[in-house]
């Protein structure tokens, strides 16, 4: 090697010099990739959360305004009462548009997001029908489970759940306080030691929607304290927002 000379405008290396050019290229690429696979595998991969785009289906079931927008529906099977949170395409909540069906039956058109147990609708407004026949489900109703003391992150529910993955930390944070400031209720995220995962529907104290109140914490690491209480599968914390505390 080191007594070959070659001329680059030459037609054709020598043969000693191609050899080794090619086995050296040949080595460098697989320490490339391979080097690119020990990164991907060190990195968190996505939690699974779906967004049925195109699927719409109708659901019955009681409407509830407070402490979100929610519809209780009877389970597929046979379990206990599925609880969905109800939003608008786009950034949009959907209390207003429901406003004179709190309390009663409902039939509506929707499109399904969920990650793990917690469940959402997309709906359309138009689709939304009056139930004479009232369902064979109970009326979420909230249960205390105690109170409790959490570190976590607030993220916006819709994007969270499917819509967008990632759907929280900073990288989402823009998009998640224009969500929030839309309507679309805020939920507050931990994770334990064990890398499971736990959601909470963020609610005032006294059980009512926040939004506006809450931006300043969103996609930060923070500290709540407040009341826990159970809506079927769906789980609410009741917190005070000006004791939401940043964590650094």
């Amino acid at each position: 090697m080191k007594d070959t000379f070659y001329i680059g405008y030459l037609e054709r290396a020598p043969r000693q010099l191609a050899k080794w050019l090619i086995s050296t290229s040949a080595f460098l690429l697989a320490i490339s990739l391979f080097v690119g696979f020990l990164l991907v595998r060190s990195q968190d991969s996505f939690e699974k959360s779906v967004f049925e785009f195109g699927t719409v289906q109708r659901y019955e079931g009681w409407y509830t305004a407070r402490p979100v927008p929610m519809l209780t529906v009877a389970s597929d099977n046979g379990e206990q009462p599925s609880t969905y949170l109800l939003v608008l395409e786009g950034k949009h909540g959907a209390r207003d548009a429901l406003e004179n069906y709190d309390g009663g039956a409902i039939s509506i058109e929707g499109t399904k997001i969920y990650r793990g147990k917690l469940q959402m609708l997309e709906i359309k407004t138009s689709s939304i029908l009056d139930v004479t026949e009232i369902p064979d489900v109970e009326r979420a109703r909230p249960m205390h489970m105690g109170n409790a003391v959490l570190k976590g992150e607030i993220v916006d529910s819709k994007c969270y759940l499917g819509v967008m993955n990632p759907g929280e930390k900073t990288v989402h944070r823009a998009c998640a306080e224009l969500c929030i400031r839309g309507g679309i209720p805020p939920l507050f995220v931990l994770r334990d030691e064990d890398r499971s995962v736990t959601q909470l529907l963020l609610t005032g104290p006294n059980g009512e929607a926040i939004n506006l109140e809450v931006l300043p914490y969103v996609a930060h690491p923070v500290e709540i304290s407040g009341e826990i209480f159970a809506h079927g599968n769906l789980l609410e914390i009741r917190v005070d927002p000006e004791v939401i505390r940043l964590l650094r």
